[in-house]
C-alpha cells in the first residue's frame, strides 16, 4: 500500500475515533459550518457588494474609496472586494483605474473612471 493511502486510512481512523469520543472532540467534530456568506465583522450591504461585483469587468481595475469609515469598516470593505470583486484588480494609481467602487453612509457606489 502507498503511503499517501496509508496516511488517508489513518486520518479517517483518527477523525472516527474523535467524533465517537465524549468531550471537546465530539463537540468539535459537531460544530456546524457557517454557511455560504462570508461573516463580516460590522454590517455591510451583502447584496449591494455582490451586485457591484457582477457587474466589474474581469478584466477591470478598481479602487475603494471608503471617506468617513472606520478602519474596521474599510478592512472589511476590502475584503469582500478580494472576494467578490475578483478577477477585477485593485489599484491604487489613479492613471489606470478603470472605476472607482465608493462606499459612503452604508451605500455602495460604482462608477466609471
Amino acid at each position: 500500500m502507498s503511503r499517501s493511502a496509508t496516511a488517508v486510512g489513518a486520518g479517517l481512523v483518527l477523525a472516527v475515533v474523535v467524533a465517537a469520543l465524549p468531550g471537546p472532540g465530539r463537540r468539535l467534530a459537531e460544530i456546524p459550518g457557517d454557511g455560504p456568506d462570508p461573516a463580516y465583522d460590522v454590517p455591510l450591504p451583502e447584496a449591494r457588494i455582490r451586485d457591484v461585483g457582477e457587474q466589474l469587468p474581469d478584466d477591470a481595475t478598481y479602487l475603494l474609496r471608503t471617506p468617513g469609515a472606520t478602519p474596521l469598516v474599510a478592512g472589511n470593505l476590502k475584503a469582500a472586494g478580494q472576494l467578490f470583486f475578483a478577477p477585477a484588480l485593485p489599484a491604487q494609481d489613479e492613471r489606470i483605474l478603470g472605476w472607482e467602487i465608493v462606499y459612503r453612509r452604508g451605500a455602495l457606489t460604482l462608477r466609471r473612471r
